[in-house]
């Protein structure tokens, strides 16, 4: 039997230092064939969660693997990287996504 939840990086290389937008974007795009094809490679079940974290992946990719993983029926939950320590909010979301 597959797993449910899966948190992954979409990009394992670091990009936080590159200071243009766009070329954070491409990147992050460059690589998603690869990303494609570890989710596809992973015992997911029927209905699993899989949480994007970091804006810049969700706004890069974001609708693409939607759009991509929708005939699994794969739920997508737009996180955000905790805004600072201990971030409440973000705690908050985990929880609502792992139990949605």
């Amino acid at each position: 039997m597959g797993k449910g939840i899966f948190l992954l990086d979409a990009i394992y290389e670091p990009i936080n230092q590159i200071k243009d937008k766009k070329l954070r974007r491409s990147r992050i795009i460059d690589v998603y064939p690869q990303l494609k094809k570890n989710i596809n490679a992973l015992p997911l079940e029927d209905k699993a969660k899989i949480l994007l974290i970091h804006k810049n992946v969700i706004e890069a990719i974001g609708e693409r693997l939607r759009e991509d993983f929708r005939k699994y029926g794969y739920k997508f939950y737009d996180i955000g990287f905790p805004r600072f320590y201990n971030d409440e909010e973000f705690r908050f979301d985990i929880k609502r996504a792992i139990q949605n």
